[in-house]
């Protein structure tokens, strides 16, 4: 499980790095744009890490850059995975593979 949990998050980076490349606007991340862009095609799961990062009224933030955002994603799958005791609860915090596959 630990294999198939760091192949998900190297494949949930790359499409999430992309994925805030879209929603810059010169110094500015469009949190509310990017939480849109996502419901609209039902990855409900992956808005809802964005929620848990930046909070549910944040409409646009500072870009720290795609990394350190990055970071910021993981740290609210991580609290997700704190809850539960069982190896598969980390594979299940991330979003599923179909939803990173649709982006």
């Amino acid at each position: 499980l630990d294999l198939q949990y760091d192949v998900t998050v190297n494949f949930f980076r790359a499409v999430h790095l992309d994925l805030l490349k879209k929603f810059v606007e010169g110094p500015s991340l469009n949190i509310k744009g990017m939480k849109g862009y996502l419901r609209e095609r039902d990855l409900n799961e992956w808005a809802e890490l964005i929620e848990a990062q930046y909070g549910k009224d944040t409409q646009k933030k500072k870009s720290e850059g795609g990394e350190l955002e990055f970071k910021g994603v993981m740290k609210a799958v991580n609290e997700i995975i704190k809850k539960h005791t069982e190896d598969q609860h980390k594979i299940d915090a991330l979003p599923d593979l179909d939803e990173i596959y649709t982006l």
